[in-house]
């Protein structure tokens, strides 16, 4: 969105595409730091932007800090654990199993 002449609103068409893109963007940046943290390694902005093919500079426009990033991770992690308990059933040690899984 930008103001046009006279100062009226024009709104973008590719508005939509641009939201998906972002979001790709920022699953990748996730996925490359998930990625470094199986690899045994805390991973840094730039270690995320190299493993996904993204330049730093954009890294840094979706996260300026490497907490932010870490923080990205853990919410992806978390819900992911939830999913799986919540799958898991009424029965315990199933619930368990599911999260240790």
């Amino acid at each position: 969105m930008r103001l046009g002449y006279h100062n009226e609103m024009v709104v973008s068409r590719q508005a939509p595409g641009r939201a998906r893109q972002k979001s790709r963007t920022r699953r990748a940046l996730i996925e490359a730091a998930r990625e470094s943290f199986r690899e045994g390694h805390v991973p840094t902005i730039a270690t995320a932007a190299e493993l996904a093919d993204i330049s730093r500079a954009t890294a840094y426009r979706y996260f300026p800090t490497q907490l932010d990033l870490l923080r990205a991770v853990m919410e992806v992690d978390v819900e992911g654990l939830l999913a799986a308990i919540d799958v898991a059933g009424d029965d315990a040690r199933e619930r368990v199993h599911a999260l240790v899984d």
